[in-house]
């Protein structure tokens, strides 16, 4: 792997000689970006929560379908950039959740957002949203700028309590940004050289 360039590695938790989860994260130390890593596990090998923060761009859990990699892959390999281009108008059944701060970097700093390559946690034990859920995303900036995922930022993982040292919250992956704060947004990401695709906390 340090010879070659790979687009994207597909790997089992469980190998005959090997272990899925320390090749992730060794693959996320070589780059925290680059190859894309898609993860097949049980629930009780690593949740889902944890694959994602570790730098996972994906998890299927078994069983699953082989169109489902497929899709995965398309996703994964598909430049974020590329991924937040278009505009849509978002549905009155979707769920519309908006915060307000003074900054990006602010409500960062709360502890209230974490910011990963492909979605960000939010700290929030009172929005009943759902796992899978689309959702309208708002955050609203002081200085009047807007921070927005529009109809297809999707809930990947919801805490509905704190458990040790992990606050109550929720998982979005982001999929559609309108078009100013997506080139804010993805300077963020490239700047601070995150390695968790979504956080966990």
């Amino acid at each position: 792997m340090k010879r070659e360039k790979l687009d994207a590695v597909i790997s089992d938790i469980r190998m005959p000689h090997g272990d899925g989860i320390e090749l992730l994260k060794n693959i996320k130390c070589l780059h925290h970006q680059f190859p894309v890593v898609l993860l097949i596990t049980g629930f009780t090998d690593l949740s889902k929560d944890e694959a994602y923060h570790l730098g996972a761009e994906a998890v299927l859990a078994k069983p699953f379908y082989l169109d489902q990699i497929d899709e995965a892959v398309i996703r994964v390999l598909t430049p974020l950039s590329q991924r937040m281009i278009q505009e849509e108008i978002v549905p009155g059944a979707i769920r519309k959740i908006e915060s307000r701060y003074d900054s990006i970097a602010s409500a960062i700093e709360s502890g209230n957002l974490t910011l990963g390559r492909g979605g960000i946690f939010v700290s929030d034990s009172k929005t009943p949203v759902l796992p899978n859920e689309n959702i309208f995303f708002n955050i609203s900036l002081s200085n009047g700028d807007v921070f927005t995922i529009q109809k297809t930022g999707i809930v990947r993982w919801v805490r509905r309590e704190q458990i040790e040292s992990l606050p109550p919250g929720y998982r979005v992956e982001f999929e559609v940004l309108s078009t100013h704060a997506k080139e804010k947004l993805l300077e963020l990401i490239e700047n601070a050289k995150l390695k968790p695709f979504i956080p966990r906390y």
